[in-house]
């Protein structure tokens, strides 16, 4: 029996009814024959990623997940559809407090290690650029919060540790150029996230090396960059960009709710008036970029 393809989605998800085949993922009907094995496996491909990057763009990650499994079948090494696929499954758990979002976030690890092991770029401008749409969505997903269980906190630090060293073995087959440099500045971001969820003892003392050896090649192909060591520090700013917008965010919120609190017991309209006041600080710090 021949193998059916949907030629609009590239899901092979259809099913025979009385008068025709109907995809079960876009609904696409096919009279008799028409959906069948020898249609182009490279346009199916292409029209399932053109799918499955438009639902990525929407934050869809049931049809995210769903489009880029299909893209695995006709690509089974397609970096891209590897990665985002397990992406997807580990965003949607995170973001449903799904019980199996351990091991959906094993999974991912996994897969980032697959593609380690098995994805030769054939451009590496393209792949430089798919590595740091990579790296972005890594530090979305592992967003440090304090209600997490430890066991999410020490698998976000094992997804950052094994896209590290997938950029550390990128960068020794590469010739020294200053593409290198935008994969130096993926790994400073990640080790950095290793900082932040908890390094410590001589484990601390490594990521701290490596970020100085990061940086000092990085300033051989480019003798304009500069570094600050103490940003080298353990805590949570490293791992998700909470600099110093973020704790000024964080203190007059605090402090508006306070106020505002506080002329709600008194009846005070001054301590009212002073939180709205620094309330609309706040919001215009949020805005702040």
């Amino acid at each position: 029996m021949k193998r059916l393809f949907c030629e609009s989605c590239g899901s092979i998800n259809i099913i025979r009814t009385d008068d025709y085949y109907v995809c079960q993922n876009c609904g696409t009907k096919y009279i008799n024959d028409s959906a069948s094995s020898v249609l182009d496996l490279s346009k199916l491909k292409d029209n399932a990623l053109i799918n499955a990057r438009r639902a990525r763009s929407n934050r869809d990650w049931d049809e995210t997940e769903r489009y880029y499994d299909a893209v695995e079948i006709y690509a089974p090494q397609n970096a891209e559809a590897v990665f985002y696929s397990a992406y997807a499954k580990a965003r949607r758990a995170l973001m449903t407090a799904d019980p199996g979002a351990e091991d959906a976030l094993r999974i991912f690890a996994k897969d980032i290690d697959f593609i380690d092991k098995t994805y030769v770029p054939a451009d590496i401008d393209a792949h430089i650029s798919l590595l740091e749409g990579m790296s972005k969505d890594i530090r979305a997903l592992c967003k440090y919060k304090f209600d997490y269980d430890p066991n999410i906190i020490t698998l976000f630090k094992a997804i950052h540790t094994v896209f590290y060293f997938m950029l550390a073995h990128i960068i020794a087959n590469m010739q020294a150029d200053r593409k290198l440099t935008r994969l130096y500045s993926m790994q400073v971001k990640h080790l950095e996230a290793m900082l932040a969820y908890g390094a410590y003892g001589e484990e601390r003392s490594e990521i701290l090396e490596k970020l100085e050896a990061i940086h000092q090649d990085w300033k051989r192909i480019d003798p304009m960059h500069s570094y600050s060591r103490t940003h080298m520090s353990n805590d949570l700013s490293a791992a998700n960009g909470y600099g110093f917008k973020d704790y000024l965010r964080f203190l007059f919120i605090s402090l508006a709710i306070l106020l505002i609190s506080l002329s709600a017991m008194s009846g005070s309209i001054e301590l009212f008036s002073y939180g709205l006041l620094i309330l609309v600080i706040a919001f215009i710090l949020w805005l702040w970029d």
